[in-house]
C-alpha cells in the first residue's frame, strides 16, 4: 500500500505528541501511531541492486502495521489502518433476474390451473376450444418469453442487453397474462349465453 506523496490513500496526516518521547511524530489521523523506536536496521543493497522508493510498506519489524521507508532506511512511523467496514450487501442485476425468473416459473405453475375453467363451459365446444387455447397460451406464452430473456441476459456481456431482458421479462408475462385472462372472459361468457 505505497502513496507517492507519503501518506496512506484517503487519510489526513496530523502531528501526534508521543508520552514520554518529548517529540513530535507525524502519524495519521484516526490511525494509531506507534511510537516505540524499534526500527529494524537497514540493509546493504546487494550489489547491482537499488534500493525500493520511500513509501509505505509492510513492517518489517512485524505487528501488522505500515511502516514508511524513506528511500534509504526505515523511519519511525508507524500506522496501523483502522479495522475495514463490511460493506452492505446491494441488489444487482443478476439477483432481480433471477426473482424475476422464479416469479415466471410461479406463474407457468399456476396457468396449469386454467385448465379447470373448461368445467364451466358445459356442453359448449366453442368454449371448451377457447379454454383449451387460453391454457395453451399461458403456459406456452411465459415459457417462451421467458426462455428468450433468459437466454438474452445469460449470454450476452453487454449491460444494455442485460437491463433489457430484464425490463422485457416482466412486461412480457403481464402482456401474456392479460391476454389469457381475456381469453377465459370470453370463454366464461360464452358458457352464460
Amino acid at each position: 500500500m505505497r502513496s507517492g506523496s507519503g501518506r496512506l490513500p484517503g487519510a489526513e496526516v496530523a502531528e501526534v505528541r508521543l508520552a514520554g518521547s518529548g517529540g513530535l511524530s507525524r502519524g495519521v489521523e484516526g490511525v494509531a501511531v506507534d511510537g516505540r523506536d524499534d526500527q529494524p536496521e537497514r540493509a546493504p543493497p546487494e550489489e547491482g541492486k537499488r534500493l525500493p522508493a520511500a513509501g509505505w510498506y509492510a513492517d518489517p519489524a512485524g505487528g501488522g502495521g505500515q511502516r514508511w521507508w524513506d528511500g534509504e532506511r526505515w523511519t519511525g512511523r508507524v500506522v496501523f489502518a483502522p479495522p475495514a467496514v463490511k460493506p452492505r450487501r446491494t441488489w444487482s442485476l443478476s439477483n432481480v433476474f433471477q426473482v424475476e425468473l422464479g416469479l415466471a416459473g410461479v406463474g407457468i405453475f399456476l396457468s396449469f390451473f386454467s385448465a379447470f375453467a373448461s368445467d364451466a363451459c358445459g356442453a359448449s365446444d366453442r368454449c371448451g376450444r377457447l379454454v383449451g387455447l387460453a391454457w395453451v397460451w399461458l403456459v406456452g406464452g411465459q415459457a417462451v418469453v421467458a426462455a428468450i430473456c433468459s437466454a438474452a441476459f445469460w449470454r450476452s456481456n453487454r449491460v444494455a442487453i442485460k437491463l433489457a431482458a430484464a425490463v422485457v421479462l416482466p412486461i412480457g408475462l403481464a402482456v401474456v397474462w392479460v391476454i389469457g385472462n381475456r381469453m377465459l372472459d370470453q370463454a366464461t361468457s360464452m358458457a352464460g349465453q
